[in-house]
């Protein structure tokens, strides 16, 4: 499968997997030409552009994650928790990403702070019920139900 990866920023890089067995590739945020570094305060949100425009086949849509390490050791998250992306949009892909610490966070050019995956879309046809559907399982109830 190949993605398309057009880079039309100078510190734009072609994203990466780090190892052979990687399910997700990494994204690189170059912050700007003339900025070595970019805070975001306790509780605000910034976007990051990425510098690139990907060529999603169609059928496939790209998701897109914070590393491990991005919400455990340094208190970010992405802004819309999953960032999903359609193959019908050609922009900027963009990062948006929270500070969900105390203190400030500064997020330096050439940083690696989000992973993205190629899934392919499936879309269903909806049908309109009679009835509520029935009980399948022993399930009883939803959210932490099933614990024992």
């Amino acid at each position: 499968m190949k993605l398309g990866v057009f880079p039309f920023k100078k510190d734009a890089l072609i994203p990466h997997y780090a190892t052979e067995e990687s399910a997700c590739f990494d994204i690189t945020i170059p912050v700007s030409d003339s900025l070595v570094y970019v805070e975001i305060p306790p509780g605000e949100v910034v976007k990051f552009g990425t510098g690139l425009k990907l060529d999603i086949p169609k059928g496939y849509q790209l998701k897109m994650y914070p590393r491990s390490s991005t919400g455990i050791k340094k208190d970010l998250e992405l802004a819309n928790t999953i960032g999903v992306i359609d193959s019908d949009y050609v922009d900027e892909l963009i990062i948006a990403l929270r500070n969900v610490g105390d203190t400030s966070y500064f997020v330096y050019s050439g940083s690696t702070l989000v992973q993205a995956e190629l899934q392919k879309v499936i879309q269903c046809e909806f049908v309109a019920l009679e009835e509520a559907p029935k009980q399948k399982t022993s399930r009883n109830g939803g959210i932490g139900s099933t614990d024992a």
